[in-house]
């Protein structure tokens, strides 16, 4: 985990909702996502991070099948990240992908 990763919280992307960040899949494809939401999952800070858990929710208006896999986000307020996002089942929105950070 780079040392940026590890100093992120959610409130770091809490003011971000509804903004759009790049994602990187391999050099020739990339799309873009709206962060949908951040949310604080059970329990207390963790020792070994020193944050609370959280997850974020990514939405994709288009109907995209990709894996889940370690993929470069960016976004101007975090900079380039390399973070594991998860597809979920698709909704009305789009595609759906969830982060968790520990």
């Amino acid at each position: 985990m780079t040392e940026m990763l590890r100093t992120l919280t959610i409130d770091h992307f809490k003011p971000l909702i509804g903004e759009t960040f790049h994602v990187q899949v391999n050099p020739q494809e990339a799309f873009e996502v709206q962060l949908a939401e951040a949310n604080l999952l059970g329990g207390d800070v963790l020792p070994t991070s020193g944050r609370r858990p959280y997850s974020l929710i990514f939405v994709d208006s288009r109907k995209r099948l990709v894996p889940q896999a370690i993929f470069k986000v960016t976004h101007p307020a975090v900079g380039e990240l390399d973070i594991f996002m998860v597809p979920l089942q698709p909704d009305a929105r789009g595609t759906v992908f969830e982060v968790i950070f520990t």
